[in-house]
């Protein structure tokens, strides 16, 4: 499974998402994908701010 389709299905429907999640329905497939989605988008965030920080000092 993609690990960015997990995000995109918690965005489409969040309600049939959290109710897998209540009922553990590939639980350990869901926290890894968002915790390697939320990774590369924190990357992604850091990558793009880095370099505003280094030009107001």
């Amino acid at each position: 499974m993609n690990h960015f389709s997990v995000l995109i299905r918690l965005l489409r429907d969040r309600r049939k998402f959290l109710d897998e999640v209540r009922n553990r329905v590939k639980l350990e497939t869901k926290i890894a994908s968002l915790l390697i989605a939320s990774s590369f988008f924190f990357a992604v965030y850091g990558r793009s701010q880095g370099p505003m920080a280094v030009a107001y000092k």
